[in-house]
C-alpha cells in the first residue's frame, strides 16, 4: 500500500506540480483535527478518520445512510506504557500486575525523581496532568519530511541547529507546572537516542548555528515546529529522539544516502572544513540510526 501510494504521489506531482507544490489537504490524526476545530470557532467542522475503505468492510446489513456504530472495547487492550508528567518527566509501566504501577525514569538517580511506583490514579493525583506517550500526528510527519527532503545536504546540519536551539529554549524557560518549557527526552529519556541529540546539540549544533551557509533557517523553523508540536501538546507526547532519526533516514534513503542528506564536512572522504571523525561518526550514527 506504501509503495502504490508513492508511486500515485509522483504520478500526482508530475501531473500537477503547482498542487504538489502547496497542498490543500494534509493526513491528520485526531488530535490534530480536534486542535483545528476547536481554533475554527463557531465555524461547523468534524474529523472522520477510518482505518480501511469502505469498499473493503465486510457487508454487515448497515444502511449506508445509518450512523457508525461505536466500536465494542477490545478486552485485552493494553494499558499505556508511557506517560510524561507536569514537571516533563517520564514514566513507564513497572509492574504489568494489576494495579499496574508506574515508575519514575531515573528514579533514584535523580534529584526529585521519585522512587516509588504508583498506581495511574496515585501518579494522576499526585504529578498529573499526565500526557500519555504515543505516535506523531501524520501531518507533522509530513511536514517535516518536505522540509528536510527540500534542503537537501543542508537537512544534516538544519537538524542539529534545531535541536540546539530547543534546547536553549527549554532549558530557560522550563518552569514547574507548565508545557512551555519542555523537553526532548521525557518520552524515552533512557534511549542512546534521546542521549545523543541532546550531545550532539549542544556540541555540534552550537557550532553550526555561527554557520548560516550550512544550514537552512526554513528548515529549522519547520523542524522546530514539528519538535513543539510532539513536546507541548497538552493530551499527548510524542518521543523526539527516535521518531525524528526515523522520518530523516527516512528522508536520506529516498534521496540516495547520507552524501545526499550532509554537506562535504559532514563526509568521511573529505578534507575541507572537516569534522574529527569521530564528531562525524556521532552525527551519522544517530541521524542515520533508523535507516533502512
Amino acid at each position: 500500500m506504501h509503495d502504490a501510494l508513492a508511486v500515485a504521489a509522483v504520478e500526482l506531482a508530475r501531473e500537477f506540480p503547482a498542487a504538489a507544490a502547496d497542498p490543500e489537504a494534509l493526513p491528520l490524526g485526531p488530535d490534530k483535527a480536534e486542535e483545528i476545530i476547536e481554533r475554527a470557532g463557531g465555524l461547523e467542522a468534524a474529523w472522520v478518520t477510518t482505518d480501511v475503505h469502505p469498499s473493503l468492510l465486510p457487508d454487515d446489513g448497515q444502511d449506508e445512510s445509518d450512523p457508525p456504530t461505536a466500536a465494542e472495547p477490545c478486552e485485552d487492550e493494553r494499558p499505556t506504557y508511557r506517560f510524561v508528567d507536569r514537571l516533563n518527566r517520564g514514566w513507564h509501566i513497572a509492574s504489568a500486575d494489576e494495579p499496574v504501577r508506574y515508575a519514575a525514569d531515573w528514579a533514584g538517580l535523580r534529584p526529585g525523581r521519585p522512587e516509588e511506583p504508583l498506581t495511574l490514579a496515585e501518579l494522576e493525583a499526585e504529578h498529573g496532568p499526565l500526557r500519555p506517550v504515543g505516535a506523531s500526528d501524520p501531518s507533522d510527519d509530513l511536514v517535516l519530511r518536505r522540509a528536510l527532503a527540500g534542503v537537501g545536504v543542508k537537512a544534516a546540519g538544519s537538524v542539529l541547529v534545531a535541536l540546539y536551539r530547543l534546547a536553549v529554549e527549554y532549558s530557560r524557560n522550563s518552569t514547574p507546572g507548565g508545557y512551555e518549557g519542555g523537553s526532548l527526552v521525557a518520552g524515552r529519556e533512557g534511549s542512546w537516542e534521546s542521549g545523543a541529540i541532546y550531545r550532539l546539540a549542544w556540541t555540534v549544533g552550537g557550532d553550526l548555528d555561527e554557520k548560516p551557509r550550512r544550514f537552512s533557517e526554513e528548515c529549522v523553523t519547520s523542524v522546530i515546529a514539528v519538535m513543539r508540536s510532539w513536546t507541548q501538546h497538552p493530551k499527548r507526547y510524542v518521543e523526539v529522539a527516535e521518531n525524528l532519526a526515523g522520518e530523516f533516514a527516512r528522508v536520506a534513503d529516498e534521496l540516495g544516502g547520507w552524501s545526499k542528506v550532509a554537506d562535504r564536512p559532514f563526509q568521511p572522504s573529505t578534507t575541507v572544513g572537516r569534522h574529527p571523525l569521530d564528531t562525524i561518526e556521532a552525527v551519522y550514527n544517530y541521524l542515520m540510526s533508523r535507516s533502512a
